[in-house]
């Protein structure tokens, strides 16, 4: 965060020195109509509107990476319910499968005790 700040106020500071050395004025013509504008105003209104852009390229992707992460976090929520629905379902195979173990067991010594 503080490296961000850094490279911003450094960037403020180079447009700052271009400023202050470019204080003239310009032509500019947008269709029919002419303006004499300052050039320091130009430079910082094209900073400005790249700026918009930029915050709102980054928004959009923003938001798209909050929507997958919602999604993701709602699939691993449904994969740890069945999880733990298929972990009670072996524990209860298990648990049957002792069972009949035992029984096979107890048969086998009733047919050895039978012989």
């Amino acid at each position: 965060m503080q490296r961000n700040i850094l490279i911003i106020l450094f960037f403020a500071l180079i447009v700052a020195i271009f400023a202050i050395q470019n204080a003239n004025t310009v032509s500019i013509s947008i269709f029919t109509w002419k303006y004499e504008v300052s050039l320091v105003i130009i430079v910082l209104g094209a900073i400005v509107f790249g700026a918009i852009i930029m915050g709102l390229v980054t928004s959009i992707k923003q938001i798209r990476l909050s929507r997958e992460l919602r999604a993701v976090k709602n699939e691993r929520e449904k994969l740890q319910e069945t999880n733990r629905v298929l972990e009670k379902r072996i524990a209860q195979l298990k648990k049957e499968a002792g069972e009949a173990g035992k029984e096979t067991e107890l048969q086998s010594r009733e047919v050895k005790d039978n012989d």
